[in-house]
């Protein structure tokens, strides 16, 4: 018999056939849950790896121009006598 879309059992025994069916695609589907679980912390663990490594890669270029920037502002501070220090 057809009701919606979906097969009803006539006896036990195909009773028995669809709780099995149901049963294994639970069971497939918590696997494949698992694997995207694992999937999504590797992701996160990289992302938190690159994200570290473009702090410390700003940080680093940021300090870099700042004292690039303070070594011109000594050379040329007001006052100086640009002849001393050549």
């Amino acid at each position: 018999m057809m009701g919606n879309g979906y097969i009803l059992p006539t006896d036990q025994e195909d009773l028995v056939n669809l709780k099995l069916q149901l049963e294994a695609g639970q069971v497939k589907l918590q696997s494949r849950l698992e694997q995207e679980e694992e999937a999504k912390a590797a992701l996160m663990g990289r992302i938190q790896r690159l994200t570290k490594l473009i702090l410390v890669s700003t940080k680093s270029s940021i300090s870099s121009k700042v004292s690039g920037q303070a070594s011109l502002r000594r050379r040329h501070s007001f006052g100086e006598d640009e002849d001393v220090e050549a």
